[in-house]
């Protein structure tokens, strides 16, 4: 069975009747979320509906309801299709009046600790260098499709924003870490960067198990010297880097990425969020 919540209510199909006029189909004004389902419960959805909150006063908008009410009308989305396993998106979508808040979700394999690896390179064309709004899950997420479309073409499967000064930002839909001599490195949000969920969950999860993490600017340089890497996002967890540009990583996945994803895996598997 196919369906999705609309403004707290249930409703059966796939199709959306859209009003051209309004703004979130005619300047793509309004934010997402992206989360999954494990064991039929939404991870870390207070986070990612605290980013949305935020996001939404940024851009002229609010939240039409509570994170109780959002819970609600996630665990009543997935009951309804008979999910346990599941990529969950939220939309904020911009009315002239108001908003309409739409949840959205579909199957997905059942949780595993380490995603598919990939190799990575520099974003190319003219969405090469961070965006302006890099920082907000806009509706407007061309530039991110068109990057990784042509880093695909080129046979990689992420792209990596590069700012102006020359310092690795975020993959198109990932944030990025990688190790050196059992230390763990990631861009600082100083960098134009999304603030990522699962990037916050892992630093914590890192210093908790006494790993040293260091955010900072870095270049090509540094990540190609690392001993491993990985990409991390909500619905695809981590996933290690096998090849960096033309530099393969021996380490792939490394003994930092197994470990952490150990840690991370007992979180998402436990409900421990």
């Amino acid at each position: 069975m196919k369906g999705y919540v609309l403004n707290g209510s249930f409703r059966r199909g796939d199709r959306l009747e859209i009003e051209f006029h309004q703004p979130y189909f005619a300047h793509a004004h309004g934010l997402f979320e992206t989360t999954r389902a494990v064991r039929g419960k939404a991870a870390f959805l207070a986070q990612h509906c605290a980013r949305m909150r935020q996001g939404a006063a940024e851009i002229g908008m609010s939240l039409p309801y509570d994170d109780a009410e959002i819970a609600r009308q996630t665990a009543l989305l997935l009951a309804e299709l008979g999910l346990e396993d599941a990529r969950i998106k939220l939309h904020l979508l911009a009315r002239h009046q108001g908003a309409d808040f739409l949840i959205t979700a579909e199957g997905l394999p059942p949780y595993q600790e380490l995603g598919d690896e990939a190799s990575i390179t520099e974003a190319a064309g003219r969405f090469a260098r961070t965006l302006d709004m890099a920082g907000l899950k806009t509706l407007n997420y061309l530039a991110n499709r068109l990057v990784e479309a042509e880093a695909a073409s080129r046979g990689y499967q992420e792209a990596v924003f590069v700012t102006e000064a020359g310092h690795l930002a975020e993959g198109s839909r990932s944030n990025l870490f990688f190790a050196r001599a059992g230390t763990l490195h990631t861009p600082s949000l100083e960098l134009p960067i999304l603030p990522g969920i699962t990037r916050q969950v892992l630093i914590d999860l890192a210093r908790g198990d006494g790993i040293e993490v260091v955010e900072d600017r870095f270049g090509w340089t540094e990540i190609e010297a690392a001993d491993e890497a990985f990409l991390t996002g909500s619905v695809g967890g981590l996933r290690p880097i096998r090849r960096v540009r033309e530099r393969a990583l021996a380490g792939c996945p490394g003994p930092l990425t197994r470990r952490l994803a150990a840690l991370y895996g007992r979180v998402m598997t436990a409900g421990l969020w």
